[in-house]
This record gives C-alpha cells, sequence and structure tokens, in this order.
C-alpha cells in the first residue's frame, strides 16, 4: 500500500463510516506490487549504467549541422541536446519527456541519420499498431512492440526471422509512448530479455532511450551474427 497517510487527525465529525477522512477522494489508494518494485529498480539501475555510445561525437555534430543547413526549421538547443543525447549518450537507459509539437519527432529523424552515419540504425516501435503506422510516416519502418518481442522471441530460439527484425552491435531501439506500455512490460518485454548479466559482453546493448520515447541499444563491441 503506497497512499501516503494524512498529516492531520481526522476530525470526528468529518469523517465517513469506514473511518476516512472526508477530504480524501474516494477510491484514491495506491497499491503496487513486488514485480512493479523490482522492475522499476531494473531500468533505474539501467539508466545509471555506463555503456559505449553508437555515435562519436562528430558524427552527430556533422550530421545535425547538415540537418540545419537544409531543413526548413533549424533544430533549436534543446532538440539538438536531446539528440545527442540520444545518440552520442552513454548511459544504458536514456529518458527524454516534451509536450506534442516540441519536435521529438525531428529529434528522433536526427538520430536515425547520425546512426546511419556510424553504420547502424534506429528500430522505432510502438505500443500500438495506429502509433506504428504513424511513426512510419516519418522514421524507418516501425512495428509494434509487442509483435517485435513475438519475433525477437523467435529468433531467441533459433528460428530465422527477416533481417528487420535482427539485431547487430550499435543499434538502437526507441519504444515511442512508452509510458502506455507500462513498467511491467517495458521490463519484461524487453530489459529482462536483453539485459540478462549472462548475455551482456555478447548481445553489448548500450543504450536504451525513453522519451515520451523509450530506447534501447547495443553498444560497440563485437557485432554477433545474427543477434
Amino acid at each position: 500500500d503506497l497512499t501516503p497517510p494524512d498529516f492531520h487527525p481526522h476530525h470526528p465529525e468529518l469523517v465517513r463510516a469506514d473511518g476516512t477522512s472526508i477530504y480524501r477522494q474516494k477510491d484514491s489508494s495506491t497499491y503496487t506490487t513486488p514485480a512493479v518494485l523490482a522492475a522499476e529498480d531494473a531500468l533505474l539501475a539501467a539508466a545509471r549504467t555506463v555503456v559505449i555510445p553508437a555515435v562519436a561525437a562528430g558524427d552527430f555534430d556533422a550530421v545535425a549541422d547538415l540537418h540545419d543547413r537544409h531543413a526548413t526549421h533549424r533544430l533549436d538547443p534543446g532538440q539538438r541536446a536531446l539528440a545527442k543525447a540520444f545518440a552520442c549518450g552513454e548511459r544504458l537507459l536514456v529518458a527524454g519527456i516534451g509536450p506534442a509539437g516540441s519536435g521529438k519527432t525531428t529529434v528522433l529523424k536526427v538520430v536515425a541519420r547520425a546512426l546511419a552515419a556510424s553504420g547502424s540504425r534506429l528500430v522505432a516501435l510502438a505500443p500500438s499498431s495506429r502509433a506504428a503506422k504513424v511513426l512510419s510516416k516519418d522514421l524507418p519502418a516501425a512495428h509494434t512492440l509487442h509483435g517485435w518481442m513475438i519475433m525477437r522471441d523467435k529468433a531467441a530460439d533459433g528460428e530465422q526471422v527477416p533481417p528487420a527484425y535482427q539485431l547487430c552491435a550499435g543499434d538502437v531501439v526507441v519504444v515511442d509512448e512508452a509510458g502506455m506500455a507500462g513498467t511491467v512490460l517495458l521490463y519484461s518485454g524487453w530489459y529482462a530479455r536483453f539485459f540478462r548479466p549472462e548475455r551482456f559482453e555478447v548481445a553489448a546493448f548500450g543504450r536504451l532511450l525513453f522519451t515520451a520515447l523509450f530506447a534501447f541499444g547495443m553498444a560497440r563491441k563485437q557485432r554477433p551474427a545474427g543477434l
């Protein structure tokens, strides 16, 4: 039970039959489970984990400068900083949040180009098919989170999957609207699958980006075939 306690004693005439204050909203109790707490701890630990950047800072600057020279709207300082954090950051998990119209999609376009220039790619995921279609208009083909995980499970079982569902060192996976997916799904579906300690040196994932997104990437250690 995570419901915060009342700060002041209840006045006898201002309590309900169940003993709660009339000033506390009904059905406002907040609960969690050990599984949710464990998932939160694991994702927070990922945000503290240092990894190898997918893109060198100089390579990113060249791509961002090229974008600014040819785009109708230049990246503003906040957009450029976010794009650079996603492409060049040294944390396994990175989160970025912005309201509608703040340029998150523009940021991801620049990140995708920077990754491509470095020999990697951006894999875009979304929690629903509708959101994936919208994402596909501006980024390389997007997948639904559940569909991607099904194909990744097949790959883990040794089955052949299309190249679009394979991951190589340096790739970065972005989950758009991660808050809609939920903590447990993001942990059990993503983190627990790909960041198990016994696979870390081989799979070598390097980045997980969140904004109203969320993204994982692979560090540049070695490029395992067919991972």
